[in-house]
């Protein structure tokens, strides 16, 4: 049995026992419109964020920082497909669109390299006719069906209308073309998944009228279930909305959490909200967690055989691993 490098005992057991745990990080993005808008990393005890490590070794950009986001307009929504981090981006240069200017919304992938936070276009979010969406709010993504959703807004209906989007050409399609939401449920935060393999959806009402509400959206047929309110009061200037939504699925239960004027826990059974200690950020539009990938036998296997090496060292005084 072989234990790998040669450390001192009391390292050693250390490393070994890290091999059987693995922290989970929720990455956010942060905009308050007045400085580059940054990628960051969030503490779930304090909700504060920070540098990630995989950005701490980037060539800046100017004056930016590290981890500012190159390449993307707005960011109105992030998702984890697997280990890579999607987001939808809204273009800061308007185009023509049967008379009209709007702002086409692409779906790209964020990556580290070559641009440190950079990001590669998979192509603007068009319907089935090649048309753009233009108000898409919220991203998920469902490994039932390997397929992204949102929320798409129609602002002058105020309406609303569960979407999929296909991953690899960003195509959108209603889930169910018959069905909107009513004007109330203008849907800002998107996340994956309760038992069922339906959505959770966080709510600010139309222009922010009425308080958040946390909701169930049937991922088969965009049906609408309000859980309750948020009780965190309704948008104003000085207090925005609740932005954005995710489930942490590396816990044993898994918590639901909300940003956007700073993080917060949710109760998934009543959608009351609790602020996380110290949290401060009020400009947070988008979170995501990587969804933790299964323990494998072998790497069960490795793990028992790694702990019980570093243990047979730790008693022997002046052991060396070999």
């Amino acid at each position: 049995m072989r234990c790998g490098i040669a450390l001192p005992t009391g390292a050693l057991l250390v490393a070994c026992l890290a091999l059987s745990a693995s922290a989970q990080t929720m990455r956010s993005y942060d905009n308050d419109l007045a400085s580059p808008p940054v990628l960051e990393d969030i503490d779930l005890s304090t909700g504060e964020g920070s540098l990630p490590p995989d950005y701490a070794l980037c060539s800046p950009k100017d004056s930016e920082p590290l981890n500012a986001l190159f390449g993307t307009g707005f960011v109105s929504g992030l998702a984890y497909r697997g280990t890579r981090l999607y987001g939808l981006a809204w273009s800061a240069d308007a185009v023509s669109v049967a008379g009209r200017l709007v702002h086409p919304i692409e779906l790209v992938e964020i990556r580290q390299k070559p641009l440190c936070a950079g990001s590669v276009s998979v192509g603007p979010i068009v319907d089935r006719d090649g048309h753009p969406l233009e108000n898409l709010e919220g991203l998920a993504y469902s490994p039932r069906d390997d397929l992204f959703y949102s929320v798409d807004y129609d602002v002058a209906a105020r309406r609303g209308q569960l979407v999929r989007i296909d991953p690899g050409r960003a195509v959108a399609t209603p889930v169910d073309a018959s069905h909107h939401l009513a004007s109330e449920l203008k849907v800002q935060g998107l996340t994956c998944c309760d038992s069922t393999g339906d959505f959770y959806a966080l709510s600010s009402g139309f222009a922010g009228v009425s308080s958040p509400q946390l909701l169930k959206l049937g991922r088969t047929h965009g049906r609408a279930t309000v859980i309750g309110p948020t009780m965190t009061g309704p948008s104003t200037p000085l207090q925005p909305m609740l932005e954005s939504l995710e489930l942490d699925r590396s816990a044993s239960v898994p918590r639901l959490f909300a940003a956007g004027a700073g993080l917060y826990e949710l109760d998934p059974t009543t959608g009351a909200a609790t602020r996380v200690q110290g949290s401060e950020s009020d400009a947070v539009w988008g979170i995501a967690m990587a969804v933790p990938e299964p323990v494998r036998l072998w790497q069960q296997l490795a793990a028992l055989t790694a702990l019980a090496c570093c243990a047979r060292a730790a008693g022997r005084p002046g052991a060396r691993a070999s």
